[in-house]
């Protein structure tokens, strides 16, 4: 399990590089093919790491990656 929730979680942060925007926690959902509850895992995992920055805004939730400074949560 922790394997997969490794490459699940590399994923994540592959496309969140490639997109380098801060994407809604639905929009990675969709591009990440992963069973919902081992994506949310994953994201956990990234969060207590610090790759990823979590904001609130809009009523969404959005998911900034912090690895190499590509992407910066919006102010």
């Amino acid at each position: 399990m922790i394997t997969k929730l490794g490459i699940i979680a590399g994923e994540i942060l592959i496309v969140m590089e490639e997109i380098n925007r801060p994407l809604t926690l639905d929009e990675v959902k969709h591009l990440v093919p992963y069973p919902v509850e081992l994506t949310l895992m994953a994201f956990g995992w990234l969060v207590r790491e610090g790759h990823i920055h979590v904001q609130h805004r809009d009523k969404k939730l959005y998911l900034c990656c912090s690895s190499k400074d590509n992407v910066h949560c919006p102010s």
